[in-house]
């Protein structure tokens, strides 16, 4: 990894360095790192507070980078997880063109780092094995979702030999890539 110039704000310095814990972002260089640190925008939720809602629309990825944060199905009135530093949510949505398909509300003080669509673009553009990633996550979480009955019908195709593939066409064709 490349070193950073020494001229980065204290907070800047701790945003990238959180971003460099994700796995995620793991294999990203500083430098692409250091922009997305400008591309995006910090969040702080309360607890209780919701970050997003079941159907809104999804155009972001949310990174959770401090505190605890719990996805709920208000339509099946479960917890479906609970997030914690490192972790990301939002993907479903945004790389299905579906309506958000939970709820995710801070149980503590959440920090959160947002990236916005067009940026997330522009990193897997850049970046392709990052889609790679992405798609395993998003094929989990969609056969999740409809082992749950949260989705009826999956918007991409998750049989078993062609999951990947499949989240994966679905990723560039709503990113454009």
């Amino acid at each position: 990894m490349k070193p950073m110039p020494a001229m980065l704000s204290r907070a800047r310095q701790e945003l990238l360095e959180s971003l460099q814990r994700v796995p995620y972002f793991a294999e990203l260089p500083a430098d692409e790192l250091l922009t997305m640190t400008q591309q995006g925008f910090r969040r702080t939720f309360s607890p209780q507070e919701f970050i997003c809602q079941e159907g809104d629309i999804g155009n972001s990825l949310y990174i959770v980078l401090v505190g605890q944060a719990e996805v709920l199905s208000f339509q099946r009135q479960m917890r479906l997880a609970v997030l914690e530093p490192g972790d990301f949510f939002g993907e479903v949505a945004l790389f299905t063109g579906r309506l958000r398909v939970a709820s995710v509300r801070a149980l503590t003080e959440v920090k959160s780092f947002v990236v916005p669509r067009d940026y997330l673009k522009h990193v897997l553009s850049q970046h392709p094995s990052l889609s790679g990633y992405l798609a395993k996550v998003l094929a989990e979480r969609q056969e999740v979702l409809l082992r749950l009955g949260i989705l009826q019908e999956c918007p991409i195709d998750t049989t078993r030999s062609d999951a990947l593939l499949a989240a994966s066409q679905a990723i560039r064709f709503v990113l454009g890539l």
